[in-house]
């Protein structure tokens, strides 16, 4: 993926510092990180006031779907100019290590931060020798090397387009990790 060939995903970086509000719960505050998953959910951090005592009050990763901006016209502080963002794009799905602490895996999310204008990559390493799942990690971009070219899964064309919601479940279409298996109409491409 080269900055050429970049999906347009300017409207979901648009949300980044504005007030939203989340439609499920009520909750409301500003969009302060965006990330893109390998399964192709695309979910944005909101970071709520503090409460009537000053206290913070934890945030929420929400999928963008569920995001209603509050204030269009507002922005609690400008979005940052991101330096080569497909350079990130580039890694998912990629086997990475981290040059600090050796920690190595495939990048299964990566993700953009308001505040410092900071790219991320969360790695997922194999199982153990037991066979058990080992926690992955967020890191910060530059950190990471892609340890090879091999495409252990394709990266999903992360859709505009809102999805769709059925009677059930098994009808709801999100995004390809999501798609029913033998669903031949499908209004959000994989």
């Amino acid at each position: 993926m080269t900055d050429q060939n970049l999906p347009d995903l300017s409207s979901y970086f648009d949300l980044l510092g504005r007030r939203v509000k989340d439609k499920i719960s009520g909750q409301e505050g500003v969009c302060d990180a965006l990330t893109f998953d390998l399964y192709g959910c695309i979910q944005i951090a909101v970071s709520p006031s503090v409460d009537k005592d000053g206290k913070f009050v934890d945030g929420r990763m929400l999928d963008v779907h569920r995001i209603q901006v509050i204030d269009a016209d507002n922005r609690v502080m400008a979005s940052p100019v991101f330096q080569n963002p497909a350079a990130t794009f580039n890694m998912l799905g990629k086997k990475a290590r981290d040059r600090i602490s050796g920690m190595a895996g495939v990048v299964s999310s990566i993700g953009f931060e308001l505040c410092d204008g900071n790219m991320r990559a969360a790695i997922t390493p194999s199982v153990d020798k037991d066979g058990k799942h080992v926690d992955g990690r967020w890191m910060s971009a530059t950190r990471i090397e892609v340890v090879g070219d091999e495409q252990i899964m394709p990266v999903p064309s992360f859709s505009t387009v809102q999805p769709t919601y059925g009677a059930t479940p098994q009808q709801h279409v999100h995004g390809p990790a999501d798609m029913p298996a033998l669903s031949s109409t499908s209004p959000i491409s994989a």
